[in-house]
């Protein structure tokens, strides 16, 4: 926990990982699931 909050600013966490889940758009559960398809 000391590191990784020593490497991130914690106070930008929140912010940019909204942006990002907005930035992504829709998925389908399919498209979610194409990763556990290529083990």
């Amino acid at each position: 926990q000391y590191r990784f909050n020593r490497r991130f600013d914690l106070s930008t966490i929140l912010t940019r990982l909204l942006y990002a889940a907005v930035a992504t758009g829709n998925r389908t559960e399919a498209w979610c699931r194409l990763a556990e398809d290529q083990r």
